[in-house]
This record gives C-alpha cells, sequence and structure tokens, in this order.
C-alpha cells in the first residue's frame, strides 16, 4: 500500500472523479443512471481531459512523485481513447456523408415511381371511363 504522505486521498479522489467521468463521455464506462454504455460525446471528454491538463499545470511543483505520475497517466489513458474515438466519429460521419446521396437517390426513385404508379392509375381510371361513356353512346 502506498504511504499517504505519496498521495493525498483528496486528490487521489479527485482525479479518479473526472477520470471516471471522461470513461463516461468516451461511451466506455456505462453512465451511472441508466446503468448503459452511452454514445461518446467527444467534445465533453475533450473538455475533462483540459480540465486535468489544467489542474495538473496550476499544481506543477506542488505534486509528489507519485501524484505526478498518476495525473499523468490518467491523462495519457484519456487521451489515447480520446483520438480514437475521435477517429470513430469522423468515420462514422464519412459513413453518413457518403450514403446520404444513395439515401436522396433511392427516395427520389420511390418517389419517381409513385408518380408512374399514379399516372398508370389515372389512365387506366380515364380508359375506363371513356369505355363506359362509349358503352352509353352505342345503346
Amino acid at each position: 500500500m502506498t504511504d499517504t504522505k505519496d498521495l493525498n486521498p483528496l486528490l487521489f479522489n479527485l482525479i479518479t472523479l473526472f477520470v471516471q467521468i471522461g470513461w463516461q463521455q468516451l461511451g466506455k464506462m456505462p453512465s451511472p443512471v441508466t446503468g448503459k454504455l452511452e454514445k461518446a460525446d467527444v467534445e465533453g471528454s475533450r473538455q475533462t481531459i483540459d480540465m486535468l491538463r489544467m489542474l495538473k499545470e496550476k499544481m506543477k511543483g506542488n505534486l509528489t512523485t507519485m501524484e505526478d505520475n498518476f495525473l499523468t497517466q490518467s491523462i495519457s489513458s484519456l487521451q489515447i481513447n480520446y483520438a480514437s474515438a475521435l477517429e470513430d466519429q469522423k468515420a462514422s460521419t464519412k459513413v453518413e456523408q457518403s450514403s446520404a446521396p444513395q439515401d436522396q437517390a433511392k427516395a427520389q426513385s420511390q418517389e419517381t415511381l409513385q408518380e408512374q404508379d399514379q399516372k398508370t392509375q389515372v389512365e387506366k381510371k380515364q380508359e375506363s371511363s371513356d369505355k363506359t361513356s362509349d358503352d352509353k353512346n352505342k345503346a
């Protein structure tokens, strides 16, 4: 076990709190509210990482070696997973953008088919109506 003078328990709890929030924002840890993994909030996780980095910068010179190492490792771990989540987000955005024209084309072709069906139905009704008129005129 670590000597308490090497790692302040309150600082440890504060860093751990931020790290847990970061993991939740990255979609790597279940939400305490829903108990489920949520979709990654990349912007939120970036802010959490920035807060930890600011905390480290402001406390420079006041941290024990163990506290500094713990904080550095926590930030690094979140940053690596942030980069991965950012790449995933960009990849899914590209997929959505590339499928958007296909979806539009599919919707347009469906509209065209519906219009053609409507025209065909109108033509059939007209033919039927014309045939009925012809039959009445012959009689």
